[in-house]
């Protein structure tokens, strides 16, 4: 009696260890069907993938086509009340990195440094301001000679300096005295509206001309 017991018992478990195993594979098997058929569907197109999302871009800035127009009377600020950011257009490494430290050691307050992926600019660069900060991009332009100051409603404090492939370095600190007055473009006299196109010559072989700044 003994052994047939025995041997009952061992039947069970080996019925209960069979059934586990089935269950067991059988829920594999079943699991990787369904992966393999959502996989076959996705592969035909007839089912979207939950993980598959649109590439998004950002917006990219575009260079101002339209030039600042200081009014009549304005003035030259201190390069201590000057603020900017400083971006470079170029292949040239380090390059902003240099131009903001040149600017921070002649007063100029830097709060950025980066680069400007949109286009290479050919010039030595362009200064962008917001309607608020024409005074201190045309004083900054003493500092960075040969960069048109253009005009953006992006801009809301300080300057934008984007560096060009024919930027060499900063200016000398004593080029830049307060409180002179400003030379108001040709541009915007005599009824203009200070726009010269698409950024001028920017991306070009030239540079946008300019008058001198003003003594």
């Amino acid at each position: 009696i003994a052994a047939r017991e025995h041997a009952r018992g061992k039947a069970e478990r080996r019925r209960r260890l069979q059934v586990r195993q089935t269950l067991i594979f059988g829920t594999l098997i079943l699991m990787l069907g369904l992966i393999f058929l959502i996989a076959f569907l996705q592969w035909q197109g007839s089912m979207e993938s939950p993980f598959a999302r649109e590439f998004t871009t950002e917006d990219v800035p575009h260079i101002s086509d339209t030039l600042a127009c200081p009014s009549e009377g304005m003035v030259t600020v201190a390069a201590e009340e000057i603020t900017a950011t400083v971006l470079n257009s170029t292949a040239r490494g380090g390059l902003a990195t240099a131009a903001a430290d040149q600017l921070t050691l002649v007063g100029v307050h830097i709060v950025a440094v980066g680069n400007w992926d949109e286009s290479v600019l050919q010039g030595p660069g362009v200064i962008e301001v917001g309607p608020g900060q024409i005074a201190e991009g045309y004083s900054l332009q003493y500092l960075l000679p040969g960069m048109p100051v253009m005009q953006v409603d992006t801009v809301e404090e300080g300057a934008t300096v984007v560096l060009g492939v024919q930027f060499q370095a900063v200016a000398d600190a004593s080029t830049l005295q307060p409180d002179q007055p400003i030379a108001i473009p040709e541009e915007c006299l005599a009824g203009g509206t200070g726009h010269i196109g698409a950024g001028g010559d920017l991306t070009g072989e030239g540079t946008v001309e300019q008058p001198a700044p003003g003594n």
